[in-house]
């Protein structure tokens, strides 16, 4: 309950699968409907003779919107009308709570996906050589492409698990609505900075010397050593602290100390 505070790792397993068990009929329909989907979609491109492409664009697919679309439903019960008090009563502290959705969500389902594609092109390249006599190699997990789609996941997966905790209804949507806005607004904000320290340059008032034009190449590598750094380092551990906040928030709210 919201009393235990401290960390117990065996409360976190139980929780993990709890989740794990509670959700496997409608994974089992989910991968049972991607399979479906995915075997149509390479028998089309082997019959019209375009199959030999990378797997990365449909890995990337699943894994980024299959993600979002997973994470931005994993707080339902938190916001469900008869189901929140028995979420935020569950034997674990908030602590668990939020770590148990976040591990599921992010590296447990990274891992799930790459065992998924793999089992997967392993069938169709069986397949493939059964049929249509034609050796097809199996999507290769440890190409050094994949981990920079994973790290890029869990970056981004940390915003739409803020969305979940934060959104009672229609999360994923709400999320990407946003973010749309907030990249509006920093667009305009930027355009604005830039207008009113260059501003001479748009006027056409200034002669451009090499060094202002090297000064400005300067400025802005450190600009995106610094947009890197935020991303990459910052962004994740942020909105997951953030999240975390929301859910006690939520307990608080429902009047569960």
């Amino acid at each position: 309950m919201g009393s235990d505070q401290y960390f117990n790792p065996k409360r976190l397993w139980l929780l993990l699968r709890n989740d794990v068990l509670s959700f496997y009929r409608s994974t089992l329909i989910s991968v049972g409907t991607l399979v479906v989907v995915l075997l149509l979609f390479f028998f089309v491109s082997t019959v019209s003779g375009r199959q030999g492409g990378s797997y990365l664009p449909i890995f990337g697919l699943i894994l980024f919107i299959g993600g979002f679309l997973f994470t931005s439903s994993s707080f339902n019960d938190l916001h469900h009308k008869h189901k929140s008090a028995l979420f935020l009563t569950l034997p674990s502290s908030n602590l668990e709570k939020f770590l148990g959705k976040l591990i599921l969500t992010s590296v447990g389902y990274a891992v799930g996906v790459l065992v998924f594609f793999h089992l997967f092109t392993l069938l169709v390249s069986g397949l493939n050589l059964l049929f249509f006599d034609r050796p097809l190699t199996p999507f290769n997990p440890f190409q050094a492409h994949i981990f920079e789609y994973i790290g890029a996941y869990l970056v981004t997966q940390s915003i739409f698990l803020l969305g979940a905790v934060t959104f009672k209804t229609r999360a994923f949507i709400k999320t990407i609505l946003s973010i749309s806005g907030f990249f509006l607004a920093l667009m305009l904000f930027s355009f604005f900075v830039i207008w009113l320290f260059y501003k001479d340059y748009f006027t056409g008032q200034v002669v451009v010397e090499t060094f202002q034009i090297e000064s400005v190449i300067h400025n802005k590598h450190i600009f995106v050593e610094i947009v890197r750094i935020l991303f990459w380092v910052v962004l994740a551990p942020f909105l997951w602290w953030i999240s975390y906040l929301r859910l006690r928030e939520s307990e608080v709210q429902d009047g569960i100390s």
